[in-house]
Formats: C-alpha cells, sequence, structure tokens
C-alpha cells in the first residue's frame, strides 16, 4: 500500500512559473535529504501553454483554467501520513512569496497503480464526488467500477487513482496552513507530450464512453484539471 501526501500549490498573482520551479526545487532538495530510504518525492509545474481547456472535460468543468500552478508529493509504502506530512515543514513557509496558502490543497490518501509507467508530462484532475454519492460509494466506484474503464483506452500511458483518506487530509491542512482538504483525490494519468495527450484524450473511449461513466460519480464543476511538467522524481 503506497501512501502519499500531495500538495497543489497555488502561485500568487503576477508570480511567473519559472521563478515558483526554482523555489520548488530549492524545496525538493532539502526535502529529498529528510526521505527515509524507502520514499520518494515529484515536484511538477504547470503548462505555460496548459491545453486542458480544450478538452470535453473543460467544457463539463465550465471552461475553468487549473487553478494550481505546481505539484508536490512525498509517499512511500506503509508510510504514515503525520510523517509524511511532516516532512513539508517548512515549504509552506518559505514558500509565502509564492504561493497563496488558503488557495492551495493538500491530498493525504493511498495510490493505486491502474496502469504502470511514468511519462514527462503528468495531469492531475483533483475531485470532488456528486452530492448525491457518500464518499465510501465514490471510492467503491471509481475503484472498482471507472478503473475498468480506463484499461480499455487504446494507448493511455499510464493511470493511477490516489484516493483521499478525509481525516488525514484535514490533519495535513491544519498542519501545513492550506486552506483545500476536502478532494475525495486525484486521478493522475501520464503523457509523452502536449500532442500525444490531445491525441488520447481526443479518442472516443475517453470522449463518450470514459466522460459518461464518470458523470456517474465526479463533479465537474467543482473539480480541478490541469497538466503539468515534471521537473523532480
Amino acid at each position: 500500500m503506497y501512501r502519499k501526501v500531495q500538495l497543489l500549490l497555488a502561485a500568487r498573482p503576477g508570480k511567473s512559473l519559472d521563478d515558483l520551479d526554482a523555489r520548488l526545487a530549492a524545496e525538493g532538495e532539502r526535502v529529498r535529504a529528510l526521505l527515509p530510504g524507502d520514499a520518494r518525492h515529484l515536484r511538477a509545474v504547470r503548462l505555460a501553454d496548459d491545453p486542458t481547456a480544450q478538452t470535453v472535460h473543460a467544457a463539463e468543468m465550465k471552461g475553468e483554467p487549473a487553478s494550481f500552478e505546481a505539484v508536490f508529493e512525498v509517499g512511500s509504502p506503509g508510510g504514515d501520513w503525520a510523517e509524511l506530512t511532516a516532512l513539508f515543514a517548512g515549504v509552506v513557509r518559505n514558500l509565502a512569496d509564492w504561493i497563496v496558502a488558503e488557495k492551495s490543497a493538500v491530498i493525504a490518501g493511498t495510490e493505486h497503480v491502474i496502469l504502470p509507467g511514468e511519462c514527462p508530462l503528468l495531469l492531475i484532475f483533483a475531485l470532488r464526488r456528486l452530492p448525491a454519492l457518500t464518499s465510501p460509494q465514490f471510492h467503491d466506484y471509481w475503484l472498482n467500477r471507472h478503473a475498468e474503464v480506463a484499461r480499455t483506452v487504446p494507448v493511455l500511458r499510464a493511470y493511477r487513482q490516489f484516493h483521499a483518506d478525509a481525516k488525514a487530509s484535514a490533519a495535513a491542512g491544519r498542519a501545513l496552513g492550506l486552506g483545500i482538504v476536502d478532494f475525495e483525490g486525484a486521478a493522475q494519468g501520464y503523457y509523452r507530450d502536449i500532442g500525444d495527450f490531445m491525441a488520447i484524450m481526443a479518442q472516443p473511449a475517453v470522449v463518450a464512453d470514459a466522460l459518461a461513466d464518470e458523470k456517474r460519480f465526479i463533479d465537474h464543476g467543482r473539480s480541478v484539471l490541469g497538466l503539468y511538467r515534471v521537473v523532480g522524481s
């Protein structure tokens, strides 16, 4: 069981992605020095020309752009969420001039690898559930039903489901001073480049089948989608 804590960081207006990337790199080196032997970390910065607004998913989300400019996560097999959160001690404070803490999110939970693999580009789809569903119903459908739909998408490079633990996410939010803790998790897909991403997202298996199934459990209007470049792991 791979547990992790993921920060979704909202940049301050007027701050460039390059500046945020540089600050994240410095924080990444500091955090990496603290990692136990079986732990790993990942950093990613949203593409300046993020094409997710051109996808059918964006239409369901009212066309709003991704509101998180960077991703920073740590995890380990069987990891303790409180201990993983503690690795981020000082990160939010050190990034105070570059991020808006109250508009940034943290998710603590368990990652399930549906299709293994990694590529240079990472899609993060931070999810909220339909109000008609309970949290257990959402997670059961996502893992045990929707995962099978994802496996039918041709040439999908890699796909992971990161399922949030509500109590652990809330505790991490309090510890780190981040304002958003209510995501049910994040779907994560990997792509070779923007052309690869757009080709896969335009397939009927995504445009029709996957999206139709998502509407059974995901509240697209309250979820957040963004495409990121992996800059450290």
